[in-house]
């Protein structure tokens, strides 16, 4: 029986497996978009880069899709590229390189 692969997620920049969610922000004053504690100053939000107060969400600021960042090179991303790592011998191959393969088969029973 041959081993199935694993897929892991990796950051689509510098292929870094150190990725977390975290909630953005785009400031629209600058265009400057950022984890969301990188805004917070004194219990209120206010851009890191053109220091503008964002009060209202949808017309000072709204939140990005990309909610994940890669804890090595800081890219933010909407979705992480997957590889496939086979669990016998480790080797990494892209999922679209791979033959698709039954494990198991069903039935009903009675």
């Amino acid at each position: 029986m041959k081993p199935s692969p694993t897929q892991i997620w990796i950051a689509p920049e510098c292929d870094s497996l150190e990725i977390r969610t975290e909630i953005g922000l785009h400031c629209f004053s600058c265009g400057h978009v950022a984890p969301q504690r990188r805004f917070q100053k004194n219990g209120m939000l206010k851009c890191p880069n053109c220091y503008v107060t964002l009060r209202h969400i949808g017309e000072d600021y709204d939140r990005p899709l990309e909610n994940q960042v890669c804890d090595h090179c800081q890219h933010m991303f909407m979705e992480g590229r997957v590889q496939a790592r086979c669990m016998a011998c480790g080797q990494v191959h892209e999922p679209n390189s791979l033959e698709p393969c039954g494990v198991y088969r069903y039935r009903l029973s009675e």
